[in-house]
């Protein structure tokens, strides 16, 4: 433990010199707030999900796990995490057009079954992630590929206009947007078919203009992004928790490691190999 808060430390220096070469990291969080480019990108095309369309240099999911993970997580690390989010959408290796990766699947179980099985290679590889820094890349790299399908949850299924539907009834219109909740995750069992509001939850994807229609004071869009943000601090916290369920007092020290301290590797061997033999 004493190594690795010592390895911890100078790493944290490392990063602290690295921020001036990431100016552009306050211009990701206004652009996952919503505040500025993101009605003239929503007017502009259709989205599949919150699609890897190019905003300053970053896509919208970048931008929505650095806004949900900042000050939680490393830069160094976020980046490892970026880059497994970015894996999903990876023309070479066919990732983008997988239904189960971006929950577009008509049976809505099999995407949350795909989430599960990430989320238990991350807490497989997580057990050495404070001894190993190949253990920590491919940890943080599968919460990526885990946080992506889960970010295109609220934007490729009918949750959000089913949740609007609902308080509309429910509280008469008079609701905050950016409070509405999120799914509770409890609700997709075997045989039984997920309804919101006594309505079903089904793959629907929210086109542009429907991005940019207003609710209330804000946009479907924006709150669709609120929503990605949210889950992407709920999920490190739930990571957190299923770590000391598992590991024990070990997890505090697995936590450490995968918040600060260094991956050698920003992508695993094998990922960056499949994405290479896929444009071959």
């Amino acid at each position: 433990m004493p190594e690795l808060m010592a390895q911890v430390f100078l790493e944290c220096r490392m990063d602290k010199l690295k921020i001036s070469k990431r100016i552009r990291l306050e211009s990701m969080r206004k652009i996952a707030r919503g505040i500025s480019i993101f009605p003239l990108l929503a007017a502009s095309l259709m989205l599949s999900g919150f699609a890897s369309a190019p905003l300053d240099g970053a896509d919208i999911h970048e931008a929505v796990i650095k806004e949900g993970l900042a000050g939680t997580i490393c830069p160094a690390n976020i980046e490892v995490i970026v880059n497994g989010s970015k894996f999903q959408d990876a023309t070479a290796t066919g990732n983008e057009t997988e239904e189960q990766r971006h929950f577009e699947t008509k049976n809505i179980l099999r995407s949350y079954d795909y989430v599960k099985r990430e989320q238990k290679k991350v807490l497989n590889y997580a057990a050495d992630a404070d001894s190993s820094a190949e253990a920590r890349t491919r940890a943080l790299y599968h919460f990526g590929m885990m946080l992506h399908t889960l970010q295109d949850f609220y934007s490729n299924t009918n949750y959000l206009r089913l949740k609007v539907a609902e308080a509309n009834r429910t509280a008469s219109g008079d609701f905050d947007p950016y409070d509405l909740e999120l799914f509770d995750w409890h609700k997709l069992t075997v045989g039984k078919t997920p309804a919101v509001g006594g309505q079903e939850l089904k793959p629907e994807f929210i086109q542009a203009e429907e991005m940019n229609k207003p609710l209330r004071d804000t946009t479907y869009g924006k709150v669709a992004r609120g929503l990605a943000i949210r889950e992407t601090s709920r999920q490190w916290t739930f990571l957190e928790q299923l770590l000391k369920n598992r590991y024990g007092e070990k997890a505090e020290s697995i936590s450490l490691a995968l918040r600060k301290a260094s991956c050698i590797e920003k992508v695993p061997k094998d990922a960056e190999e499949a994405i290479d033999a896929g444009g071959d």
